[in-house]
């Protein structure tokens, strides 16, 4: 019952502006006091990622949810592993809409340079999220010759694969 509610709540503030930019003037705070309120504003955008209706222009606001989502999973510090996390989930979201996959991989110094770094996170989490997001953005009618062909994702696809045995385990 709680969540059904909470996402009702998500959506209705998204067909706010205001409300939908307080969220991403929130989840761009990166002063460590603000940590809380940073993660909860992701975590609400995070959820209106995964509304289909809103994918196209959630990845359209260039310069706030998007610019947002890129600088928090470039975030290396371990301390804000939960908002590195969403920020990954709602890049993922993104990518998974079909016409926003080639956009997302042409970002090429926004989010496509945030998944591959992530993808070469040591942070299982933080891994398993771009490779994720960058599976979503590899239809071949989207980008899986050009992904291939780029050698920082090749690179990072098989570093991460090296990193499960054959059962999918995490190597030790």
């Amino acid at each position: 019952r709680e969540p059904r509610s909470s996402a009702r709540r998500v959506r209705a503030m998204a067909e706010d502006d205001a409300a939908y930019r307080a969220l991403v003037i929130n989840a761009s705070r990166t002063e460590p006091q603000h940590r809380e309120t940073r993660d909860l504003a992701l975590f609400s955008l995070q959820k209106l990622t995964a509304c289909a209706e809103r994918k196209r222009r959630i990845w359209e606001d260039a310069e706030g949810a998007r610019e947002v989502f890129v600088q928090a999973a470039m975030r290396p510090d371990s301390e804000d592993l939960q908002g590195r996390c969403l920020a990954l989930g709602s890049l993922w979201n993104l990518a998974g809409e079909v016409a926003n996959r080639r956009e997302v991989w042409q970002d090429a110094k926004g989010a496509r340079f945030a998944l591959v770094q992530a993808a070469k996170s040591i942070i299982p989490e933080v891994r398993e999220l771009a490779i994720g997001a960058l599976w979503s953005l590899s239809p071949k009618d989207a980008n899986a010759g050009l992904m291939w062909q780029d050698e920082g994702t090749r690179s990072a696809l098989v570093e991460a694969a090296k990193c499960l045995d054959a059962e999918g385990v995490q190597a030790q």
